[in-house]
């Protein structure tokens, strides 16, 4: 699949806002997003949270990353995951989320996050969020967050 239609049928119809800026920042232009600096993590710091969220129930329904000074950084958005089954990336080059993406899409999950962050000059990660629900996998969960 070109990386054109597969960004584009990521993004399509996002009323997220700023879904925007991942599909210019894919293509090398710069995007003047409102960054909030309010927690903000390690990889390691994020981890940890990730799993005690986990363990009450939670799942990341919005994961961002950044690199600031040096260092990559963490947020997200935690929801109830309730009778659905979620998959949560941190880390993903674009062909390992574009990948992912069908993988989960044939196993019936819908994207319901995709954001980016240039982790080097013209070398994008991307973090998302998956979810199926009612669950239909053989696993109640299955989440490689970082």
């Amino acid at each position: 699949m070109p990386i054109v239609a597969a960004i584009l049928g990521i993004v399509g119809g996002s009323t997220r806002p700023f879904w925007w800026c991942e599909v210019l920042s894919a293509f090398g232009h710069v995007c003047d997003k409102p960054i909030d600096n309010v927690g903000w993590l390690s990889k390691s710091d994020f981890n940890a949270k990730f799993e005690a969220e986990k363990s009450k129930g939670l799942y990341p329904y919005t994961i961002e990353g950044k690199v600031a000074d040096g260092e990559e950084r963490f947020r997200g958005k935690w929801a109830p995951s309730g009778s659905a089954c979620f998959d949560a990336r941190s880390i993903l080059t674009v062909d390992e989320f574009i990948q992912k993406q069908q993988t989960l899409l044939a196993k019936g999950y819908s994207l319901v996050w995709v954001s980016s962050f240039e982790r080097s000059p013209g070398k994008f990660i991307f973090q998302a969020t998956w979810t199926q629900s009612p669950c239909r996998s053989e696993q109640a969960a299955d989440v490689a967050v970082l």
